[in-house]
């Protein structure tokens, strides 16, 4: 059996009945609250439900009290996540691929945060047709190609932000299909406007 997995069907069980102020990720655990009074009271119920499974964490790898926090590539926390910024550099200096290998490199490193980046699959299409079996392994750069790369880059380099929902709100959602592809954005209205919550391509 394997370890990794049985270790996570136990923090779900450990957590369990706590979703709302708890989750884990392997054997990282996030708590989050609304207020600093709720925060202290969520702490306790997760250590006190950790000490029962008699579960250790080491103090030199817990932090406490943080607004914002990274995690798998993102930074979330007060009512946002977006992506961390060495990511965001790196696809700020990716130079122009000259080989299907290199383009899927990019698609890689992009297509991650593709959440971001609203229709992302009609945008990304000149870059798939490089990257089929068929395609020469030296790419032949195209006008249409450059437009891509530039509007990809732009996209995740111009402060992207998803909001978090706000589940007392109205939830409006928008639709874009075409031949290529069929992007959603899920948005709600805040106090500085309407804000994407999700993006979906496909």
């Amino acid at each position: 059996m394997n370890s990794g997995a049985t270790f996570v069907r136990m923090m779900d069980k450990v957590l369990a009945g706590y979703e709302d102020f708890a989750d884990s990720f392997i054997d990282d655990i996030g708590t989050f609250s609304g207020t600093w009074e709720y925060h202290i009271e969520h702490f306790r119920t997760v250590f006190d439900s950790l000490r029962q499974a008699r579960i250790v964490a080491k103090l030199s790898e817990c932090s406490f009290g943080y607004g914002e926090l990274e995690c798998l590539g993102h930074i979330a926390g007060s009512g946002y996540i977006k992506p961390v910024q060495d990511k965001v550099s790196a696809i700020r200096k990716f130079p122009v691929p000259a080989t299907k290998r290199q383009v899927r490199s990019f698609l890689g490193l992009i297509g991650f945060y593709q959440k971001f980046i609203p229709q992302f699959s009609d945008i990304s299409v000149p870059f798939t047709d490089l990257t089929k079996k068929n395609a020469p392994n030296k790419v032949k750069w195209s006008d249409t190609t450059q437009q891509s790369f530039d509007k990809l880059k732009d996209c995740i380099c111009s402060d992207s932000v998803l909001r978090s929902p706000d589940f007392s709100k109205k939830f409006i959602l928008q639709t874009d299909a075409s031949g290529k592809g069929l992007d959603y954005v899920l948005e709600q209205e805040f106090d500085d406007g309407r804000r994407p919550i999700m993006l979906i391509a496909c």
